[in-house]
């Protein structure tokens, strides 16, 4: 809304009602997805675009982002519980991304290993350390990921899926943290691709 209220203060119609038709499609379909305990991943990715869109936008494109997903993986039968990806993508732009002042990127990958479905968050920002320093200094704390591991832990308490997050601080040659990867995976998913309620 603030984003919108630049646009407008900046006498930019176009660009205002294009961001409120995008924020408002994202509203609609989070709205649609919270009905459901699961998701085909291609309504989440579907999804995880509108919701980057929206944050390119507001960040006056100050980072690019794109998908990959493997061939061999049936995107319109293979379900998955709503909301687990979005909190990392949200994590990766506003924590790391946010806070680079160069360029930013986003590579969100879907791959899997036999039965095993795995989603990677990928950012080239600027690594949990420092993220965890200007947060502090900031007097911000992030529950992001706290409430993601504690519905990872019902989840599999309810249903023995075996989710479970994984965490990877990338760093240059010449040891500068530059990113963090975070994989989500899901143990034999791919056994069940006709879940969706």
């Amino acid at each position: 809304l603030n984003t919108v209220q630049r646009y407008i203060l900046e006498n930019d119609k176009v660009s205002s009602s294009r961001y409120l038709s995008k924020f408002s499609s994202l509203m609609r379909t989070m709205v649609s997805n919270a009905q459901h305990q699961r998701i085909t991943l291609q309504k989440e990715i579907e999804a995880l675009t509108l919701y980057i869109e929206v944050e390119v936008a507001r960040f006056k494109d100050r980072f690019t982002f794109h998908f990959d997903c493997d061939s061999d993986i049936d995107v319109e039968k293979t379900t998955i519980p709503v909301f687990f990806i979005q909190p990392l993508v949200e994590n990766a732009i506003k924590h790391g991304l946010m806070n680079k002042t160069e360029h930013g990127e986003l590579k969100i990958s879907f791959y899997r290993k036999k039965n095993t479905l795995f989603c990677e968050v990928l950012d080239n920002g600027i690594g949990r350390t420092e993220a965890r320093r200007i947060a502090n200094k900031l007097d911000k704390q992030s529950l992001g990921i706290s409430i993601i591991q504690k519905r990872i832990s019902l989840i599999n308490k309810s249903t023995n899926e075996g989710m479970y997050l994984e965490y990877e601080d990338l760093f240059s040659p010449e040891n500068q943290a530059c990113g963090t990867k975070v994989t989500l995976v899901f143990p034999n998913i791919l056994n069940n691709t006709s879940q969706h309620e």
